[in-house]
């Protein structure tokens, strides 16, 4: 007759059935790739790059919907914001087109390459105007949230001055020292100026409407002289903040 097995034997079966069971593939459903996603806006280039680490600032053209006309546009509403009288933090209300230069590919890729992709935009800005009579700034680097006294080598705050209008060499164009982003302060003449100074101050005028400047928020700048009296318009410099949200690796 049939002898069954031992219950040893058969536990001892069903185990190497169950082991060979885990050995076999699981079929797996088939997977679709996901689609690349685009990256957002343009970013630098390597010598662009190099050229903001050296000089502390990078002069872009915007891509914009409606070209001079948005740039007209913008320009119109700082006067009448001028004529009133104010045209400080609450401007993004006021003049909602700037956020269109805001979005633009070159500037979301130019901050997203220093900044990284979280990067925000601060409360803090303002449209800086200079008109007849306007005198010149002294050179200076912006507040620090009152840490002047400590300063970040690698970009972590950002600046940009958006001009909606040609800037001429008598409109007051913002004045800047290239490189000195990396400078402290020490006296000069009676004021404050960037320690060991190598490079000479240079006036940022623009041959075009809607150019933007990316400034690194320690680099030593000031508003120059309006020299051009009622002969030449106003000249707008929206100024805006940006922050890095994630510290370097």
């Amino acid at each position: 007759g049939i002898v069954a097995p031992a219950a040893g034997q058969a536990k001892g079966r069903d185990s190497i059935c169950a082991a060979r069971k885990a050995l076999q593939p699981v079929p797996r459903p088939l997977s679709v790739p996901a689609p690349a996603l685009a990256p957002r806006g343009v970013p630098l280039t390597r010598q662009e790059l190099a050229n903001f680490i050296r000089d502390g600032f990078l002069v872009l053209a915007p891509s914009v919907r409606g070209g001079d006309a948005l740039h007209r546009a913008i320009c119109e509403k700082a006067s009448q914001l001028q004529a009133k009288g104010y045209c400080g933090n609450n401007f993004m209300c006021q003049v909602p087109e700037v956020a269109e230069i805001l979005d633009a590919p070159e500037i979301v890729g130019a901050l997203t390459t220093l900044l990284g992709e979280d990067y925000v935009l601060g409360a803090s800005r303002h449209c800086h105007i200079t008109k007849d009579g306007s005198a010149a700034q002294t050179l200076h680097q912006d507040d620090f949230f009152g840490f002047n006294a400590y300063r970040h080598a690698v970009p972590m705050e950002l600046m940009v001055f958006y001009y909606p209008q040609p800037v001429s060499p008598l409109m007051g164009p913002t004045a800047l020292v290239p490189g000195s982003h990396f400078s402290r302060a020490s006296a000069k003449g009676g004021g404050w100026g960037p320690d060991g100074q190598h490079r000479p101050e240079i006036s940022l005028t623009l041959p075009q409407a809607g150019c933007c400047m990316l400034m690194h928020w320690h680099l030593w700048h000031r508003a120059s002289a309006q020299l051009g009296g009622r002969d030449v318009p106003a000249r707008y410099a929206f100024k805006m903040q940006f922050r890095r949200t994630r510290p370097f690796c």
